[in-house]
Protein backbone atom coordinates (compact mmCIF):
# COMPACT_ATOMS: atom_id res chain seq x y z
CA UNK A 1 0.00 0.00 0.00
CA UNK A 2 1.65 3.45 -0.95
CA UNK A 3 -0.20 6.73 0.49
CA UNK A 4 -2.05 7.00 -2.79
CA UNK A 5 -3.19 3.38 -3.18
CA UNK A 6 -2.66 -0.33 -3.88
CA UNK A 7 0.60 -0.66 -5.85
CA UNK A 8 1.88 -3.96 -7.42
CA UNK A 9 4.59 -4.95 -9.72
CA UNK A 10 4.18 -6.91 -13.02
CA UNK A 11 6.47 -9.65 -13.59
CA UNK A 12 9.62 -8.29 -16.20
CA UNK A 13 9.33 -12.03 -17.96
CA UNK A 14 6.04 -11.95 -18.43
CA UNK A 15 6.07 -7.70 -20.26
CA UNK A 16 9.14 -9.34 -22.73
CA UNK A 17 6.84 -11.78 -23.48
CA UNK A 18 3.53 -9.74 -23.72
CA UNK A 19 5.18 -6.80 -25.39
CA UNK A 20 6.81 -9.18 -28.29
CA UNK A 21 3.62 -10.53 -28.69
CA UNK A 22 1.69 -7.45 -29.21
CA UNK A 23 4.68 -6.41 -31.70
CA UNK A 24 5.41 -3.16 -29.55
CA UNK A 25 8.23 -2.31 -32.19
CA UNK A 26 5.68 -1.12 -34.27
CA UNK A 27 4.33 1.71 -31.84
CA UNK A 28 5.49 5.18 -31.24
CA UNK A 29 4.65 6.16 -27.75
CA UNK A 30 4.22 3.72 -24.73
CA UNK A 31 2.72 5.24 -21.63
CA UNK A 32 2.24 3.50 -18.08
CA UNK A 33 -0.29 4.75 -16.27
CA UNK A 34 0.57 4.49 -12.72
CA UNK A 35 4.20 3.11 -13.47
CA UNK A 36 5.26 2.41 -9.65
CA UNK A 37 8.73 1.29 -9.67
CA UNK A 38 8.81 1.83 -13.58
CA UNK A 39 9.30 -1.78 -14.68
CA UNK A 40 6.50 -2.03 -17.47
CA UNK A 41 8.25 1.08 -18.93
CA UNK A 42 11.74 -0.30 -18.73
CA UNK A 43 10.39 -3.37 -20.11
CA UNK A 44 8.71 -1.17 -23.39
CA UNK A 45 11.68 0.68 -23.50
CA UNK A 46 13.39 -1.99 -25.31
CA UNK A 47 10.81 -1.75 -27.87
CA UNK A 48 9.67 1.94 -28.11
CA UNK A 49 10.12 5.32 -26.50
CA UNK A 50 8.12 4.34 -23.22
CA UNK A 51 6.71 7.01 -20.79
CA UNK A 52 5.78 6.37 -16.62
CA UNK A 53 3.14 8.07 -14.72
CA UNK A 54 2.78 7.99 -11.85
CA UNK A 55 1.53 10.02 -8.79
CA UNK A 56 3.90 9.21 -6.28
CA UNK A 57 6.39 10.80 -5.51
CA UNK A 58 8.99 8.39 -3.71
CA UNK A 59 7.64 5.70 -6.61
CA UNK A 60 8.21 8.34 -9.49
CA UNK A 61 11.55 8.87 -7.77
CA UNK A 62 12.46 5.16 -7.29
CA UNK A 63 11.24 4.54 -11.37
CA UNK A 64 14.03 7.10 -12.49
CA UNK A 65 16.29 5.26 -10.42
CA UNK A 66 15.45 2.11 -11.96
CA UNK A 67 16.18 3.45 -15.81
CA UNK A 68 19.25 4.77 -14.96
CA UNK A 69 20.27 1.76 -13.12
CA UNK A 70 19.10 -0.20 -16.76
CA UNK A 71 20.90 2.09 -19.19
CA UNK A 72 17.22 3.11 -20.41
CA UNK A 73 17.17 6.69 -19.14
CA UNK A 74 17.53 8.46 -22.71
CA UNK A 75 14.57 5.64 -24.01
CA UNK A 76 12.61 6.63 -20.72
CA UNK A 77 10.37 10.06 -19.03
CA UNK A 78 8.70 9.80 -15.52
CA UNK A 79 6.06 12.53 -14.97
CA UNK A 80 5.08 12.55 -11.04
CA UNK A 81 1.76 13.33 -11.86
CA UNK A 82 -1.90 11.65 -11.57
CA UNK A 83 -2.69 10.13 -15.53
CA UNK A 84 -6.23 10.87 -14.74
CA UNK A 85 -5.56 15.16 -14.63
CA UNK A 86 -3.42 14.52 -18.87
CA UNK A 87 -3.57 14.61 -21.92
CA UNK A 88 -2.81 10.90 -23.18
CA UNK A 89 -3.76 11.32 -27.06
CA UNK A 90 -0.15 11.63 -27.60
CA UNK A 91 0.53 8.31 -26.69
CA UNK A 92 -0.39 5.08 -29.18
CA UNK A 93 -0.06 2.44 -26.41
CA UNK A 94 -1.20 2.86 -22.43
CA UNK A 95 -0.62 0.16 -20.14
CA UNK A 96 -2.45 -0.10 -16.71
CA UNK A 97 -2.32 -2.87 -14.02
CA UNK A 98 -5.45 -1.81 -12.14
CA UNK A 99 -5.77 -1.62 -8.37
CA UNK A 100 -9.31 -0.31 -8.99
CA UNK A 101 -11.92 -0.02 -11.96
CA UNK A 102 -11.03 1.37 -14.94
CA UNK A 103 -14.34 3.96 -15.23
CA UNK A 104 -12.87 7.23 -15.05
CA UNK A 105 -10.41 6.16 -17.96
CA UNK A 106 -13.46 4.68 -19.96
CA UNK A 107 -14.64 8.18 -19.87
CA UNK A 108 -10.90 9.45 -20.81
CA UNK A 109 -10.35 7.13 -24.03
CA UNK A 110 -13.19 8.15 -25.67
CA UNK A 111 -11.75 9.89 -29.34
CA UNK A 112 -8.78 8.40 -28.54
CA UNK A 113 -6.59 6.20 -31.13
CA UNK A 114 -4.42 3.84 -29.91
CA UNK A 115 -4.20 0.30 -28.07
CA UNK A 116 -4.79 -0.37 -24.38
CA UNK A 117 -3.09 -2.95 -22.34
CA UNK A 118 -4.39 -4.50 -18.92
CA UNK A 119 -2.17 -6.18 -17.04
CA UNK A 120 -3.94 -9.03 -14.63
CA UNK A 121 -7.79 -10.54 -14.53
CA UNK A 122 -8.65 -8.11 -11.80
CA UNK A 123 -10.15 -5.21 -13.35
CA UNK A 124 -11.19 -4.83 -17.15
CA UNK A 125 -13.17 -1.97 -19.39
CA UNK A 126 -17.01 -2.14 -18.12
CA UNK A 127 -17.91 -0.79 -21.75
CA UNK A 128 -15.36 -2.79 -24.39
CA UNK A 129 -14.45 -6.48 -25.00
CA UNK A 130 -10.64 -7.40 -25.68
CA UNK A 131 -9.66 -7.97 -29.07
CA UNK A 132 -6.81 -10.43 -27.83
CA UNK A 133 -6.04 -11.55 -24.80
CA UNK A 134 -2.16 -13.08 -23.93
CA UNK A 135 -1.17 -15.12 -21.60
CA UNK A 136 2.18 -16.51 -19.70
CA UNK A 137 2.68 -19.03 -16.60
CA UNK A 138 -0.48 -17.52 -14.90
CA UNK A 139 0.27 -13.65 -16.08
CA UNK A 140 -2.24 -12.34 -18.47
CA UNK A 141 -2.55 -9.50 -20.87
CA UNK A 142 -5.48 -7.88 -22.37
CA UNK A 143 -5.63 -6.06 -25.13
CA UNK A 144 -8.26 -2.96 -26.58
CA UNK A 145 -7.78 -1.26 -29.54
CA UNK A 146 -9.55 1.84 -29.92
CA UNK A 147 -11.40 2.88 -32.28
CA UNK A 148 -12.86 -0.55 -32.03
CA UNK A 149 -12.10 -2.17 -35.16
CA UNK A 150 -15.21 -2.98 -37.51
CA UNK A 151 -17.19 -5.64 -36.95
CA UNK A 152 -16.96 -5.75 -32.94
CA UNK A 153 -19.36 -3.82 -31.02
CA UNK A 154 -19.02 -2.87 -27.45
CA UNK A 155 -19.65 -5.15 -24.65
CA UNK A 156 -23.59 -4.66 -23.19
CA UNK A 157 -24.16 -7.21 -20.93
CA UNK A 158 -27.19 -8.34 -23.38
CA UNK A 159 -26.78 -11.64 -25.33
Amino acid sequence: MTPLGTWATARPQALLVFFDAVRMEKHRRFADLGCGDGVAVCCAALFCRAVGIEADLSLCTEAQQNARALGLAHRTAFLCADFRHLRLYPFDVLYIYPDQPLTALEHKLSGWNGILLVYGPHFSPKDWKPIDVFRWERETLSLYAFPEPRGTEKASGKS
